[in-house]
């Protein structure tokens, strides 16, 4: 607005302003108000939200992901997980991610951990690598990989480590039930009726699955949680091998002539047909 005051000398002029918005050069439309602005806190925060805030604030290089941000997995492999990260290679058995290195180091100097304390492998032999089939994802809030090592860090973390946190009931300002029902089958096998696999049995090839979490927050000293699990996948493990004499296999200067390494010929062809069915089950609290 644009007003003339006159001031007298020697006298002070006082001059009142009405602050409102106008239409036009004179027309008035009343007070400003500004619009409403509502200031709130909630203690709820989403697994998403508490992954990205746990990587704003490490004090080291990590990536950090919520483990429903993937979704359901049909089989609970947490390996369905991990092998999307950054720098990670996974080793596959039978279509599925059994170990998982970092940045080029083997599984077997790559530990991985549950809320810190390192995981056991239920692989009979020596090798220090973890066996991922044996973890289910139900009870997962957030997987931690981290690239570059602390104090407390294991020796046997090369190039980093894992840690994967379960679900905590205060991370939830009210109960929250998630569950699933789903059926799992392989794509050469997909027959609903009973079909001959080893042993001379006739088993079912597609086979029904689930997964449930429940989070109760009971109130602000106590909460709990309840999660499990139950699938059951077959799998073909189709193997094809070959045998070269002179490169691998022996000859006997006979029926299999002999040869050099530079001339190596096949005699062996080979296919084997090895049906299994993988179950997995877990129970969590």
């Amino acid at each position: 607005q644009t007003q003339a005051v006159t001031v007298r000398a020697g006298q002070t002029t006082a001059h009142d302003f009405n602050v409102a918005s106008f239409r036009g050069a004179r027309e008035a439309s009343g007070p400003i108000k500004l619009d409403q602005f509502v200031v709130a806190a909630a203690k709820e925060m989403s697994g998403a939200a508490i992954a990205i805030n746990t990587q704003r604030f490490a004090p080291n290089v990590m990536t950090v992901v919520a483990a429903d941000e993937f979704g359901t997995i049909a089989d609970g492999n947490v390996g369905e997980i991990m092998k999307f990260l950054p720098g990670v290679t996974a080793e596959f058995n039978s279509g599925e991610p059994r170990q998982i290195g970092l940045n080029g180091v083997p599984s077997n100097y790559f530990p991985v951990t549950v809320n810190g304390f390192s995981l056991a492998s239920a692989q009979a032999s020596t090798i220090r690598a973890v066996e991922l089939y044996s973890v289910s994802t139900n009870n997962l809030s957030r997987i931690e990989m981290i690239y570059t090592p602390t104090p407390e860090s294991p020796g046997s973390a090369l190039s980093g480590s894992a840690n994967m946190v379960t679900q905590s009931a205060f991370e939830r300002s009210k109960p929250v039930f998630n569950g699933s029902v789903f059926f799992l089958m392989r794509d050469n096998a997909r027959d609903f009726n009973r079909t001959p696999a080893s042993n001379n049995k006739l088993t079912r090839k597609v086979n029904p699955g689930f997964d449930f979490s429940y989070l109760v927050p009971v109130n602000k000293r106590f909460g709990f949680t309840l999660s499990g699990s139950s699938t059951e996948q077959y799998q073909s493990s189709a193997t094809i091998s070959t045998g070269w004499r002179g490169a691998f296999s022996v000859t006997n200067g006979t029926n299999l002539p002999d040869t050099t390494p530079d001339k190596p010929y096949l005699t062996d062809f080979t296919v084997l047909d090895g049906p299994r069915t993988e179950s997995r089950s877990s129970l969590g609290g």
